[in-house]
This record gives C-alpha cells, structure tokens and sequence, in this order.
C-alpha cells in the first residue's frame, strides 16, 4: 500500500516541475517516486506466489510477467500518444514564436525534439519551446498519476496473508505441511 502511496505521490509531483532546471525539485521528486517505485516489482509477485498454489506457481509467474511487460509496452505508447497530442495543441504558440516551419518540425518530431531545441538559439525562443514540451509531458504525469492512483486505490483491497499460510492445495483446503505445523493431522 506504502509503495502506490509514493508512487502516486511522486508522480503528481512530476506534475509540478517547471520548465526551467530546478535540480532540488528533480531529485526529491525521483527519490519519492522511486521509494514508491521500488517495492511495487517484488511485493507483487511475492503476494502472487503466496496465493497461487505449488501446481499453478510456474504458470501464474509466468502470466505475472506477461501481463506486466504488455502493461508497461502500453503505457509507453498511451504516454507517447498523450505526449504527441500536447504537443501538437501547442503547435499554434511554437509557431507564434518559431514560425509555421520550426514548429511544424518540433509538433512531427515530439518525443525526438530535444535535437531541433538545440539548434535553436538561447533565449526566447527556446523558452517557449521548453514551456510547450513541459505543458505537454504535464498530461503524460497526470496520466500516469491517475493510473498509479487507481493502483493504490486497488491496493487498499488486498488482504494480509502469511507466506507460511498461503500454500493451499485448492481453495478451502489447506496444505498438509501446514496441517502438520497446527497439529491437526
């Protein structure tokens, strides 16, 4: 529960970064994520295994691990997409700015942008382009945010087990080591 608090947490704090280098920020805001982060790979493969008896183990680790990387190929292409889209409402700022032709350019290469910014000068121009991106990457955090949230919101529905407890040969019946270990045998 602890780790999709901070997880959701540091995602909403991604949320609040500026445009402009601000290196506290980054930091505290990467630690609080990655606290969050950290735990949410082992913890739910270890409550996995604890429910899953011996016979369906090498299945359901192996589903685990599935679902898991389609879950993250996904989210990598709803957050580029997100990112696209922003960027491209953003298009009419940039061309204010840059002119139809420099934007254009940034709105196509979106998540590739960073090589058009360096060739443009230091000064207003790149300012509003780092401020267009940031409005953009605001929607993928927010996304992400909301996502990490319905996880923690999940999370408040689990149920405490002991590991010791958990190996069950079928629902309802408990393993003979464990009726062993109680003295019911």
């Amino acid at each position: 529960i602890s780790g999709m608090l901070l997880t959701t947490l540091g995602y909403g704090l991604f949320i609040d970064l500026p445009s402009t280098k601000s290196w506290p920020r980054i930091i505290l805001f990467q630690i609080v994520a990655g606290l969050g982060i950290g735990p949410n790979f082992q913890a739910t493969l270890i409550a996995l295994q604890a429910n899953t008896t011996p016979a369906e183990l090498s299945r359901g680790t192996g589903t685990f691990s599935f679902v898991r990387q389609l879950a993250a190929a996904i989210s990598v292409v709803v957050g580029s997409v997100l990112y696209a889209r922003a960027v491209s409402g953003q298009r009419g700022a940039l061309a204010a700015v840059l002119g139809e032709t420099v934007a254009q350019e940034i709105v196509e290469a979106s998540t590739a942008a960073a090589a058009i910014v360096e060739t443009l000068p230091v000064g207003e121009d790149r300012t509003v382009v780092f401020h267009a991106l940031t409005a953009a990457l605001r929607w993928v955090w927010v996304f992400y945010t909301a996502v990490a949230g319905v996880g923690f919101l999940l999370s408040l529905c689990l149920r405490d087990l002991r590991l010791g407890d958990a190996h069950r040969m079928a629902p309802g019946q408990e393993s003979e080591e464990l009726e062993m270990e109680r003295g019911t045998t």
